[in-house]
Formats: C-alpha cells, sequence, structure tokens
C-alpha cells in the first residue's frame, strides 16, 4: 500500500482540525501572564523554539516523511528506504 503514509498523515491533519477551531473559538481568559525582565527571556526563547522549530525539517527528507515518495515510486514495502542518519538537532534531543 503505497500510499499508508500520505493517509495517514492527511487523517491526523484532518482530525487536528477541530481540536484548533474549538480553541480558537473559545480562547478563555489567560493562565499566566509574564512581565518585565522575565518576559523578555520567555519571548526570546519562544523565539528560538521557533526558529528551531523552522529550521528543523530542513535536515529530513519531506517528500519521504509525507508519503509523496513512496506513492510517487509506487513502493510495496512498508519499511523506510531513508538511510538512517543523526541530524544536528537530534544530537542534544531525543527523537522517536
Amino acid at each position: 500500500m503505497p500510499a499508508y503514509r500520505l493517509f495517514y498523515n492527511v487523517f491526523a491533519g484532518v482530525a487536528l482540525l477541530p481540536i484548533l477551531w474549538l480553541l480558537w473559538r473559545d480562547s478563555g481568559p489567560w493562565l499566566w501572564r509574564w512581565y518585565g525582565a522575565m518576559a523578555w527571556v520567555l519571548n526570546g526563547l519562544a523565539l528560538l523554539a521557533t526558529g528551531l522549530l523552522l529550521v528543523g525539517p530542513g535536515f529530513y527528507d519531506l517528500s519521504e516523511f509525507l508519503g509523496l515518495r513512496q506513492l510517487r515510486e509506487r513502493r510495496v514495502l512498508p519499511e523506510d528506504q531513508e538511510p538512517f542518519r543523526i541530524a544536528p538537532l537530534h544530537r542534544y534531543v531525543r527523537h522517536p
């Protein structure tokens, strides 16, 4: 079944939409708010995390990850064909 990974990714994305819609519709009150120097530190850390989130996918073959390559090449083997390698960020963080 060459489209299993693509199907899973589409299904997972669609299943996430109602949750995101509920969060947007009923945002509720703030749980906490930072002020002063702590706000600057934590907002800087959030900005760093956002940068890492944007840089991270560059270390993957996104066509393989999303399942587009398997569909295009009509692969029937369930194993991943991407070779094992350790990305720079994975040297410091455990990734399944």
